[in-house]
């Protein structure tokens, strides 16, 4: 299992089945299985793996390869398709497909991607990637199209987006695969944002004990004063509240 999520629409979640084999180099992948479907007969979306590890499709964009997911207001299902491929795919919620951003190749212009990761909409629909081997992070339109990047926020594995009437961005700087000598002194904070891209602050450093992180593979900022971290380099998930900063009103 890579990943689960819940929908705008209470009672529906999106899931992705995965065999261990498709983590694998993709074209070596022998076999596998990915499922996505929204549990209630809204839409399923079935695949399975060839013998060259690509995942075929009953739609009208196929290969997907271990996919995140997200959805908006509307129901509209948001993929974002990273291993082997580059892109981000918009369907709406009977599977039809209605958009695509980027492509099976690696790019670094906007709406181009190099391992698009996590993803997530806010409440006006705009898309927020994590385009993560660029180094960067993407604010996509509802359709797809680039509105801008930020690339002063460091290696973009992850992104979640508050609920409630304000909105906040936060956005990890993850270690990249490998740790590579002195990734860790200069990842591991995760930063808080508005929806415009301003920068509130910022908590965190690379490491191992409490209040540290390596690698966020997901978050969860529904309240944006607790925020759970999923870590997969250090095998755990922590949770963390946010005070205001003495004197704040």
């Amino acid at each position: 299992m890579h990943g689960i999520v819940r929908s705008w629409q209470q009672g529906l979640l999106l899931r992705c089945v995965w065999s261990p084999l498709l983590a694998q180099e993709c074209r070596n992948a022998p076999f596998g299985l990915i499922v996505l479907g929204l549990v209630g007969n809204v839409a399923t979306i079935p695949g399975t793996l060839t013998a060259e590890g690509l995942v075929k499709k009953a739609l009208d964009v196929v290969d997907f390869t271990l996919p995140e997911r997200c959805f908006d207001r509307d129901g509209n299902i948001f993929i974002s398709d990273g291993y082997c491929n580059n892109r981000v795919v918009k369907y709406d919620k009977e599977g039809r497909f209605l958009a695509k951003s980027g492509s099976e190749k690696p790019g670094k212009a906007l709406g181009q991607f190099n391992l698009p990761h996590g993803m997530q909409v806010d409440g006006n629909g705009h898309v927020w990637v994590a385009d993560r081997t660029n180094f960067r992070y993407q604010e996509l339109d509802n359709n797809l199209k680039p509105i801008r990047e930020f690339t002063n926020i460091g290696v973009g594995w992850t992104i979640c987006i508050s609920q409630g009437p304000h909105q906040y961005v936060f956005a990890s700087n993850s270690n990249p695969n490998g740790n590579g000598p002195g990734s860790w002194d200069i990842t591991g904070e995760i930063y808080k944002m508005e929806l415009d891209g301003t920068i509130i602050g910022k908590f965190g450093k690379a490491g191992k004990a409490p209040g540290e992180f390596a690698t966020i593979h997901q978050m969860d900022c529904r309240d944006p004063n607790t925020i759970y971290t999923a870590e997969i380099n250090n095998w755990r998930a922590q949770k963390i509240v946010l005070k205001p900063a003495q004197g704040a009103s």
